[in-house]
C-alpha cells in the first residue's frame, strides 16, 4: 500500500491485483509500449520479438480476452513469421471463427508453434476484427482487441 499527498490531496493506493500462476515451463515477456513505438494505425498488434538463445521456446502463447458487450472481440487472425534472415517466412498461422453478437465473454490462450529451431527473431501478427459483428446493438462499428500477454512456453 502507498500514499501519495500533495497540497491539498491525499491518495491511498492499495494494490488488489492478483495473477494467475505460470504455466510449467513459461517464461514471461513484459513489453512497454509508447505512441511513439506504433507502426501501425490498423488496430492489429504487430510485434517483432528476439527469440532467446537459451531455452529456445516451442511455441508462442497468446492470452486474448472475447466481450461483445464491452466491444472486444477475439482475434480474427494469427500469423508467427520467422525474420531471422530479413525476409518473412511463414512459421505458423490461425484463422479464428467470426463472432457473433451473444458471444460469452471468455479469456482463450492461443499457442503459435515455432517448428523451426535455432530462430533469431519473430514477428507476430494479431489481426483485429475491426467490426462488430451483425446483431450486435453497434453493429459495424469498431471492435477493440485485447491481448493481455504473450508468453514463451518451453
Amino acid at each position: 500500500m502507498a500514499n501519495l499527498v500533495s497540497p491539498g490531496v491525499q491518495v491511498q493506493v492499495i494494490d488488489e491485483s492478483f495473477y494467475t500462476p505460470a504455466e510449467p515451463g513459461t517464461v514471461p515477456m513484459i513489453f512497454v509500449v509508447t505512441a511513439q513505438d506504433k507502426t501501425s494505425s490498423s488496430g492489429d498488434l504487430i510485434v517483432e520479438i528476439n527469440i532467446p538463445k537459451k531455452n529456445q521456446p516451442n511455441y508462442i502463447g497468446i492470452h486474448a480476452l472475447t466481450s461483445i458487450p464491452a466491444y472486444i472481440t477475439f482475434p480474427k487472425k494469427i500469423e508467427l513469421f520467422d525474420i531471422s534472415s530479413g525476409k518473412e517466412v511463414l512459421l505458423s498461422s490461425k484463422v479464428m471463427p467470426k463472432p457473433v453478437a451473444n458471444e460469452i465473454p471468455e479469456m482463450k490462450m492461443y499457442k503459435m508453434p515455432l517448428n523451426k529451431k535455432n530462430l533469431d527473431k519473430v514477428k507476430l501478427v494479431i489481426t483485429s476484427n475491426k467490426k462488430l459483428p451483425k446483431g450486435h446493438p453497434a453493429e459495424g462499428e469498431p471492435a477493440w482487441l485485447f491481448v493481455s500477454e504473450i508468453i514463451f512456453l518451453l
